[in-house]
């Protein structure tokens, strides 16, 4: 009979370690269209097609794709067809639209009638990120209708959030909060692509009550939804039922106040996590991993 009671004892202690708290439930963001080419450039009397995608409420590809409704801001430079097929009419440089019910996108279209003027300006980095108080120095360059480099060129920048980021005059961005900003750089009439420059909240991972974690968390806005990102040098180490979590407190054993994420994805590597839009950047201090399971912080990263 001891025998018997013993076995039962460890069968219980096994089941209770196997077993899971419920998953939190997934976080939903907007729907979006994605238009490719964002940019493009033709002479008149050409022809260039438009592709859209639509994205669904988890970030996923939708299926099946919806029929989009295609728009340009002046039909007197170009017009499009139902299958974003647009055709050239004279100089100018408009929007292409892209629409499904509430949601759209649009991409620069830039009509050229000597293929040595501007036809593309491209800004680098592409998705400039900076943490609060740091600076950098995008640069621009012109292309004619070749794909030619055309040098000497005077580029006027532009933020449309400088109290977020500020762009000065050499095309130097100075991060002032966290948040985005869309930048801009434009010559002799032609704009460039719009770059999302991201101020993001970043820290590095610390380890507690004798586990081990590292690397870096971060959160950031993209695609005007917030991510919290954990990047390829993360780790934690090691046990059941790991969480993920934001929070402006912590205890080696007491999580409330935090607000649940996910699930951790996995022990190591990069990952990203949707925050759900009622959560803004600046609201949490610290991103946690917690073993639900047993009420134990395993690791803490401040974000800055």
């Amino acid at each position: 009979m001891k025998r018997i009671s013993i076995l039962f004892l460890l069968l219980a202690s096994i089941i209770a370690c196997r077993k899971i708290t419920p998953p939190p439930p997934p976080v939903l963001i907007p729907k979006r269209i994605e238009i490719s080419p964002d940019n493009q450039a033709v002479t008149i009397g050409e022809s260039v097609s438009f592709t859209a995608k639509m994205y669904d409420n988890l970030g996923n590809l939708a299926m099946p794709q919806p029929v989009f409704v295609w728009s340009v801001s002046d039909n007197t430079v170009a017009e499009i067809n139902p299958e974003g097929v647009v055709l050239a009419k004279k100089i100018g440089q408009i929007n292409i639209k892209a629409q499904y019910q509430n949601i759209q996108a649009t991409a620069l279209l830039n009509v050229i009638e000597n293929p040595n003027q501007i036809a593309l300006i491209r800004i680098n980095p592409e998705m400039p990120e900076l943490t609060i108080h740091q600076t950098l120095n995008l640069t621009a360059m012109a292309f004619n209708g070749q794909n030619q480099a055309l040098e000497g060129k005077n580029f006027t920048w532009q933020s449309d959030q400088p109290e977020i980021m500020a762009v000065n005059s050499m095309g130097v961005l100075t991060a002032k909060k966290a948040g985005t900003a869309l930048i801009t750089a434009s010559a002799e009439g032609i704009q460039s692509s719009i770059v999302m420059a991201a101020v993001v909240k970043k820290g590095n991972f610390v380890g507690k009550t004798g586990h081990q974690a590292g690397g870096t968390a971060k959160l950031k806005i993209v695609n005007n939804n917030l991510q919290l990102i954990f990047e390829n040098n993360f780790s934690a180490c090691c046990g059941p039922d790991f969480r993920v979590y934001l929070s402006n407190q912590f205890q080696d054993r007491d999580i409330s106040g935090g607000y649940e994420l996910a699930i951790l994805q996995k022990g190591s590597g990069s990952q990203t996590y949707q925050v759900p839009n009622t959560i803004g950047i600046d609201q949490y201090r610290y991103a946690i991993i917690w073993c639900k399971k047993f009420n134990v912080l395993i690791g803490v990263a401040e974000l800055n």
